[in-house]
């Protein structure tokens, strides 16, 4: 679904001084947007996890880059609530 076909199906809602208030949508127009929210919010986190892995590997390259076990990794995947122990 395009903006375009989403302004001609919203409807707004107004005030007493005719200001639009609020917008209502149809629910399954709603959860569209939400999904393509959540797809683009996914791609955004990939590249930006892309990014960090590349500066890492450009300082590693240059005997600049950190490494740390696969204990301390997994300890601070589980500090963070990714990984459960």
């Amino acid at each position: 679904m395009t903006i375009t076909e989403i302004y001609e199906i919203a409807r707004y809602v107004t005030n007493a001084e005719g200001e639009r208030t609020d917008v209502l949508l149809p629910l399954q127009t709603w959860k569209s947007l939400l999904g393509s929210w959540r797809q683009m919010i996914a791609l955004l986190e990939d590249r930006e996890d892309m990014a960090v892995f590349r500066e890492w590997l450009e300082e590693r390259a240059a005997g600049e880059g950190e490494s740390i076990s696969l204990d301390e990794l997994e300890a601070e995947l589980i500090a963070d609530g990714l990984l459960q122990s």
